[in-house]
């Protein structure tokens, strides 16, 4: 039996190649919020948001997969008012994780989970939203995607070379599959560009 070529089967099987070609992005669009005390321009959220994507969408080392997924800003950085900028507390956790918003950006965080002074992020394991202090800005990227990745589910990975490492660094930014799949959870997909896979 001989298959006739038509205009709609050279289309689509143009368009399946160009789709793998490609591949597709999750977009992963987060509302930024900052207490009215703390500093965190759009510009600047950007910035941070575009380093956390290029974090997960290179594969640096071993075992590393490159993560096809890519932050954008929802909206304007806008600020919010609860507590003093400061979380010292669960209940001051609480009430700035129940805010609207994905990104919460506080002066200092004491509390997580415990009262532990100094920490950088803290976020639900999973959850809807993290909260963050500024940075290093070299690190802030790889902080907000460690925190995103807590929302998603993921714990600690004890390796220096993960994002999930509980101690940030500039080594910091290997995902292994199953990280990547829960950084995939959700989003938009839209067709983007190839994005490379796993280095050995």
């Amino acid at each position: 039996m001989k298959v006739r070529e038509s205009r709609w089967t050279r289309w689509f099987l143009l368009s399946a190649t160009a789709i793998v070609m490609l591949g597709c992005t999750r977009f992963q669009e987060l509302t930024v919020r900052r207490h009215i005390t703390s500093s965190l321009t759009d510009a600047e959220a950007n910035a941070i948001l575009l380093n956390a994507t290029t974090v997960l969408k290179t594969a640096t080392v071993p075992g590393d997969v490159a993560c096809c997924v890519e932050f954008e800003r929802d909206g304007p950085v806008t600020t919010f008012t609860t507590g003093t900028g400061s979380i010292n507390s669960g209940a001051d956790f609480s009430a700035v994780i129940a805010l609207p918003g994905y990104v919460k950006v506080v002066n200092a965080i004491n509390w997580c989970g415990g009262l532990i002074p100094g920490i950088i992020g803290c976020a639900p394991v999973p959850g809807n939203s993290f909260v963050v202090v500024r940075f290093t800005p070299i690190l802030e990227g790889i902080l907000w995607a460690h925190e995103y990745g807590h929302t998603k589910g993921l714990g600690h990975r004890n390796d220096t070379t993960a994002v999930m490492n509980p101690f940030i660094g500039i080594t910091g930014m290997g995902v292994n599959s199953a990280e990547c799949s829960a950084f995939l959870a959700g989003g938009s997909q839209r067709l983007f560009r190839f994005c490379g896979g796993q280095t050995n």
